[in-house]
């Protein structure tokens, strides 16, 4: 026999969109990461670097993306502005696109020498953040840069943006710059 809770569709429970965010092989905990869109929300990366939103509505659009903006000068030293000045004067040359982009503290779009002298402020507690920037930045994982030496040649993505979702979005992982 057939009944009436046969003939009603089972609604599904939605989508996901997981990943995780790595800095230098290790699990970067305590990222913000707000999706906006489809839903509003928002969550912290887990020890494990992970994060994950659920049950998302299929056939909307969405955006992701990340902030972390504490620890200023974790990580940050004088080495690394002896590094950036080897940089500029051609004795060292970065080739890496990430650490090009940690070395570009004003966020100008170049590494030059007021980063140095941005980057000595903070160090020195005369500045409190860097200048429109934040001390984190995250770029997706699969990303290929057109040219891996100069990171700043076009837009680089900083998060995700999905449009239509009609499937989970499993490996969203990001490679954290500090």
């Amino acid at each position: 026999p057939l009944s009436l809770d046969m003939l009603i569709p089972v609604s599904s429970t939605g989508h996901s969109i997981s990943g995780s965010i790595t800095f230098m092989g290790n699990a970067v905990s305590n990222v913000d990461a707000l999706l906006t869109g489809g839903l509003d929300a928002s969550e912290s990366t887990d020890s494990n670097g992970a994060y994950e939103f659920e049950d998302l509505t299929s056939g909307l659009d969405y955006s992701l993306n990340f902030s972390k903006n504490n620890d200023l000068t974790n990580g940050v030293s004088t080495f690394d502005a002896v590094l950036i000045q080897k940089h500029i004067l051609g004795i060292s040359t970065i080739n890496d696109p990430y650490l090009l982009i940690a070395g570009d503290i004003n966020n100008n779009g170049s590494v030059s020498t007021l980063d140095i002298v941005f980057m000595q402020k903070v160090i020195l507690g005369i500045d409190a953040a860097f200048p429109n920037n934040e001390s984190w930045r995250f770029v997706p994982a699969d990303y290929i840069f057109d040219d891996p030496t100069n990171p700043f040649a076009s837009d680089f993505p900083e998060g995700f943006d999905y449009f239509d979702l009609n499937a989970d979005e499993v490996n969203q992982d990001l490679i954290g710059i500090k």
